[in-house]
């Protein structure tokens, strides 16, 4: 579920953005620059939070076997509040995941999803209005 809203979060920015390099994207810190670049804060979506502690839990598992990394560890507070954002306990530093935390993990990708597609949405919009607004005063 997190590669799926990954990879429609670098999508969407490459479809509406076709400028944007792909260097500008290998990261969710990147990616979350990039969308903020475009004028879209998606740090500011209610689904965000989750969302990253999904993406600390996700790593744990791939990269820890179930353990916070030492990277992850390195970032400590940031890591144990996003875990807690996603609702996700960790028995010290193992993650113990429940059958609720995938449909919440579901529900949590699913809106950031929605809440992406808006905010590029208006982001688009804006630009639009922006541009139209300068060529208007241009003519005048």
């Amino acid at each position: 579920m997190i590669a799926v809203t990954e990879a429609f979060s670098i999508d969407r920015l490459l479809a509406d953005w076709p400028s944007t390099a792909p260097d500008t994207i290998g990261t969710w810190r990147k990616r979350e620059k990039a969308w903020l670049n475009v004028g879209a804060d998606l740090t500011t979506t209610p689904s965000w939070l989750p969302l990253m502690g999904y993406v600390e839990v996700r790593n744990a598992l791939q990269h820890g076997l179930g353990r916070l990394t030492a990277q992850q560890l390195e970032r400590r507070n940031q890591t144990l509040s996003r875990v807690a954002a996603s609702g996700v306990d960790l028995n010290g530093d193992t993650v113990t995941l429940q059958a609720d935390d995938v449909d919440r993990c579901y529900q949590t990708c699913r809106r950031f999803v929605h809440d992406a597609d808006s905010a590029a949405f208006h982001a688009i919009q804006l630009a639009l209005t922006s541009t139209t607004a300068r060529h208007g005063v241009e003519q005048a």
